[in-house]
């Protein structure tokens, strides 16, 4: 499934792909300046889902596709070819790079760096479910580790870094208590 959509050179950029994410049927690929192209498990052919660069990690999360570039992450709710849509969020440090996103219980977690600082961010879906809220940090690495990706696992978040692995537990709020370092 998930292969097609890189493999098809007739229906994909020529460039390579720099991200790829599923929601268990569609499949969603980043080639970076040529947008988010999409398919399905059920063909191999791929179409244009959004124009704009997507550089950054690419992960579908909560029913919920997010995507970054640059210091922006995006949630992208519409396909077909449009383009991303506004920010959800541009971090202000223009050195800020991100590096993945993961799923929480309560949230959508967020991960990047600048220099040796790493910070996590949670992004609370509103109560209505029809949109997210604007991101807030959940917590911190140590200075000089730093984030490499993040991923969820049964509400826990389990985070990668130039160090080793943490494990992270969201309180009743979303805030990461972030677990001793397992050096790697």
């Amino acid at each position: 499934g998930s292969e097609m959509c890189i493999r098809d050179r007739t229906s994909t950029p020529a460039s390579d792909a720099t991200g790829l994410c599923s929601d268990g049927y569609n499949v969603f690929a980043a080639f970076g300046t040529n947008g988010i192209y999409s398919t399905n498990t059920g063909t191999g052919a791929a179409a244009s889902y959004t124009t704009g660069t997507v550089n950054g990690p690419i992960a579908y999360v909560k029913g919920r596709l997010m995507v970054a570039n640059g210091t922006s992450i995006y949630n992208v709710i519409t396909g077909g070819g449009a383009a991303l849509p506004t920010a959800l969020f541009t971090h202000a440090n223009a050195g800020f790079t991100w590096v993945g996103f993961a799923e929480g219980k309560a949230a959508i977690y967020a991960a990047g760096y600048a220099g040796d600082k790493s910070i996590i961010y949670r992004i609370p879906i509103k109560p209505d479910g029809s949109a997210l809220d604007l991101p807030i940090v959940a917590g911190t690495l140590p200075d000089g580790e730093v984030v490499r990706n993040i991923t969820g696992y049964l509400g826990n978040i389990f985070i990668g870094s130039d160090k080793g692995a943490r494990l992270a537990i969201p309180d009743g709020q979303g805030n990461l208590r972030i677990g001793g370092l397992i050096p790697t």
